[in-house]
């Protein structure tokens, strides 16, 4: 994550074809790791939504991924 963030600083910033960003796949797998990496680096992402308007805190909190939610309270 280091190494992508090093070579492509915007990488947390970029929005698939849905409006999902890289933190959004965080939420919703689980990866609460690379989530807490995604939102130092970016914490606006946070409020971002995708084109169904869900944020990364819904994404998170249908999946059960109490941590991440905390993490985006």
């Amino acid at each position: 994550m280091d190494l992508i963030l090093a070579v492509i600083p915007a990488a947390p910033m970029v929005a698939d074809s849905k409006g999902a960003l890289p933190l959004h796949y965080a939420a919703q797998q689980g990866h609460a790791a690379v989530a807490a990496r995604l939102l130092a680096a970016a914490p606006t992402t946070a409020m971002m939504p995708t084109v169904e308007g869900r944020l990364a805190l819904h994404k998170a909190a249908m999946n059960g991924h109490t941590t991440i939610v905390e993490q985006l309270l």
